[in-house]
């Protein structure tokens, strides 16, 4: 009789084998021989990939479980169980959902007469596909998800926001398959329809422009593989015809031509393509019912395996073997397996993801290692994966983001182990793998949220991505470096470290606060795109990062990647980074300038750089400097206000954008209390709370309800309750006096911290707390602190900017919710 395994769900049952030892001496079931044959596989062995209608017999010897991965995309297939005493009965698994990991226990029971029991436990797993940056995933109850970048609508979601956590496509639940491209996918239903979205011209739906929904493809019903390369797509209808369109200008098409073909055309006239297809880049690899192998397409690196490294237009077979039973075409390298569990590889070598030890080309298939034991591939970008006969995920190749995830970012020219699973599929830069229990795991680059982690290249709102309290001060830089102050005086840094601008003594990133030396004393810090400045409390100036204009103000031009003293001064008490300059007044009301001058934006009547501090003119009434891009402004102890430097877009507020090379008073008004300048605009709050802006306006970051340009100060609203202002490179930050906070400007990168990504062209309040103690805007991200010493951080981390890792992970990561 027959043992049936429920193929949507968990099971652990207890399941009836009626022996049927009364009926035959020798014992077996219609569809199994007491002999072993060539079907018979080891107790603990693993099987997958088997083709319609085949049998296989398993014997389980009273040691060990055995395991066997169902991955066919095609009818119920069936094996034999032969059980210890040497009756032998038939268990068929179905064939939705389209994969199944199916373990059957060792009998250990007693035989009760004509019964004994045995468990079987069958996890169904989803349908994977990995496009350059997004990811979709069939689950075993027939829904379709996906998640990651959705440029042009490619996620099928109803627009074109990306994801960082899976969504359902629909609500429909009769997907089988599915396969994603660089900005499109397509999917079949169990109807056998063909269903595409994303990017016009690759989607087979006509030039007729994008689809942010699944729509279906034609009429047919009898579509049973495909595969979507970089701008094509290859299917395989049921009665053995091959079809493409898309992108043709290579002839990854396969049609003779290099035309662009935008509705399914079929590829020759042969009807014995098996559904064995993929898609790469630019070039397309198949396999007919014989077992043999066919390119077509790019071949600048060999990638088709014919020897050379000649475009063709048309399907050209692959040498003569008749044996390859998996197959993969990456970015422009080509992986497979053939029928004796060898893998081979060809193309393009750079990173190693060919697997042969060596980073040099190959232009026809060459055997990775020696090892007979190999069951899927799957090749990306440039890193390559596969998954052994049991369960093993090897991985190799680049590995710049931690796609390989093994812990760094090291290349790997050979394979190298990494877990166990059942399945893996690779996108440009990602991974994405499935559990033995069903569960997901994915590593590699998360910019737009293809590992469905629940983060992504930004944060839309406050975060405590920084544990801990007791932060004082915080400071955004200009781009994408952060640092802080803690109460107990030690200076820490994280983000972006090109130049060395965290102090850290290298120029290594860092995803996490790291403390900048062991000293204690430090009192104040500012930096900008690649420099910072700090004082002491014992009112020493040190400086580190990029030196490439003198702004360090250490005599040279040298970078430096830890903090040195700036001359031997102690009285310095506040200083402002720029881009390329640095300002700083002293408790003496004089006021400093070094650094690139080409603007005029140090402020001592030329345009000549300053390697070290220079005094700005003889006044000692100056009370605070900021510095933007390539401008200055200050305030003086009376409440004037001044500018100069670079007023391209009337940054200066002087009611023109002519340049300055000394400071300039900002209309004739006494009551201005504080000012700060970023990019190419200028805001300041007076005595009396108004807010004031001007300067640059693109982005409505003078929050003046438009985007106009504005060269002379103009009020932000009627409110009167402005306690300070801090400018990011394109948005702006401000407290109100009950300590509210708000935002406005750019908002591309959830810098705002409003819970999207959307512009505002006026203030408006950041949730509704009131216990806001700092703010720093930095180029695209934000930071501030709480009354409790608690650290939130929001906006672009693509560096780690904002104290947590989120860009990349080079380790395996749980997917929530599988």
């Amino acid at each position: 009789m027959r043992l049936i395994a429920p193929p949507f769900r968990l099971l652990h049952v207890g399941l009836i084998l009626l022996l049927m030892a009364l009926l035959t001496a020798c014992g077996g079931g219609s569809s199994s021989t007491d002999a072993p044959s060539e079907d018979t596989y080891p107790v603990g062995g693993t099987l997958t990939g088997l083709e319609q209608g085949h049998t296989v017999t398993l014997q389980l010897n009273g040691a060990n479980d055995l395991t066997l991965d169902h991955t066919a995309n095609d009818n119920p297939y069936s094996f034999a169980v032969k059980l210890p005493h040497g009756s032998a009965y038939e268990v068929t698994l179905p064939a939705e959902p389209s994969q199944h990991h199916c373990t059957i226990h060792n009998a250990t029971g007693t035989v009760d007469g004509a019964v004994m029991n045995v468990d079987v436990e069958c996890t169904a797993f989803p349908v994977l596909a990995a496009g350059d940056d997004h990811t979709v995933a069939v689950k075993a109850d027939g829904t379709l998800w996906a998640w990651g970048r959705n440029g042009y609508g490619r996620l099928g979601l109803g627009d074109t926001d990306d994801r960082d956590v899976p969504e359902q496509v629909g609500t429909d639940s009769d997907w089988t398959a599915v396969s994603a491209g660089r900005d499109h996918t397509v999917a079949v239903k169990a109807n056998g329809t063909l269903w595409a979205w994303g990017r016009s011209g690759r989607i087979g739906l006509g030039d007729s422009g994008d689809r942010d929904e699944p729509e279906q493809v034609g009429v047919d019903n009898d579509w049973i593989a495909l595969s979507a390369g970089g701008s094509h797509t290859v299917a395989v209808k049921a009665d053995g015809t091959l079809w493409a369109w898309g992108r043709n200008n290579a002839g990854q098409l396969g049609l003779g031509d290099t035309n662009h073909h935008y509705t399914p055309t079929q590829v020759g006239t042969d009807t014995d393509w098996a559904k064995k297809i993929s898609a790469g880049r630019r070039h397309s690899l198949a396999v007919k019912a014989d077992g043999s192998l066919w390119a077509w397409g790019d071949n600048e690196y060999g990638q088709l395996g014919l020897g050379d490294t000649d475009e063709r237009h048309a399907p050209e077979q692959v040498g003569s073997n008749t044996d390859w039973a998996a197959i993969s075409a990456g970015r422009r390298h080509s992986l497979a397996v053939k029928a004796d569990g060898s893998l081979w590889s060809w193309g393009y070598n750079d990173s190693g993801q060919l697997g042969l030890g060596d980073t040099a080309d190959r232009n026809a298939p060459e055997q990775v290692g020696a090892d007979t034991d190999w069951d899927l591939v799957s090749a990306g970008g440039e890193h390559s994966l596969a998954v052994k006969a049991d369960g093993t995920l090897m991985v190799w190749g680049l590995n710049h983001l931690g796609q390989l995830g093994l812990g760094d970012t090291v290349s790997r020219d050979a394979p190298v182990p990494i877990a166990s699973g059942i399945a893996l599929v690779a996108g440009r830069n990602h991974t994405v793998a499935v559990n033995p229990d069903g569960t997901l795991r994915a590593w590699g680059d998360n910019e737009y949220g293809q590992l469905g982690l629940g983060v992504m290249r930004y944060i839309v709102t406050p975060s405590q991505t920084v544990t801990g309290s007791a932060w004082a001060a915080v400071n955004g830089g200009s781009f994408n470096h952060s640092l802080g102050l803690r109460d107990d005086g030690t200076l820490w840094a994280w983000g972006r470290n090109n130049y060395g601008q965290l102090g850290l003594g290298d120029t290594d990133d860092r995803a996490t606060p790291e403390q900048v030396g062991s000293h204690t004393d430090w009192a104040a810090v500012n930096a900008a795109s690649y420099h910072t400045l700090a004082v002491k409390n014992d009112g020493t100036l040190w400086a580190w990062g990029r030196n490439s204009s003198g702004q360090l103000g250490l005599s040279d031009t040298n970078d430096r990647h830890t903090p040195e003293r700036v001359g031997s001064d102690t009285d310095w008490a506040t200083v402002s980074v720029g881009q390329s300059h640095t300002s700083a007044v002293k408790p003496d009301g004089t006021l400093w300038a070094w650094g690139w001058n080409h603007y005029g934006q140090l402020g001592l009547g030329d345009t000549s750089d300053r390697l070290s501090p220079e005094q700005v003119g003889g006044e000692s009434n100056w009370l605070a400097v900021s510095t933007g891009l390539h401008h200055t402004v200050a305030v003086k102890t009376d409440g004037t206000l001044w500018a100069w430097g670079w007023n391209v877009r009337g940054q200066l507020g002087l009611g023109h954008t002519s340049d300055r090379h000394a400071p300039v008073q900002v209309g004739s008004d006494t009551d201005w209390a504080a000012v700060s300048a970023s990019g190419y605009r200028t805001l300041a709050v007076k005595a009396d709370g108004t807010l004031w802006a001007w300067g640059e306006n693109n982005n409505g970051q003078l929050g003046l309800g438009d985007t106009d340009n504005r060269n002379t100060p103009a009020q932000v609203g009627n409110d009167a309750d402005w306690a300070a202002v801090s400018t990011g490179l394109f948005h702006t930050l401000a407290f109100k006096e009950d300590d509210t906070l708000w935002a406005w400007g750019r908002n591309h990168d959830g810098q705002l911290g409003l819970g999207d990504t959307d512009n505002r062209d006026a203030p408006v309040q950041v949730g509704n707390e009131t216990d806001w103690s700092t703010v720093s805007g930095g180029g695209y991200h934000t930071l501030a602190t709480m009354s409790d010493g608690t650290l939130r951080a929001w906006g672009l981390n693509t560096s780690g900017q904002l104290g947590q890792r989120t860009m990349w992970f080079d380790q395996p990561q749980e997917v929530p919710g599988w």
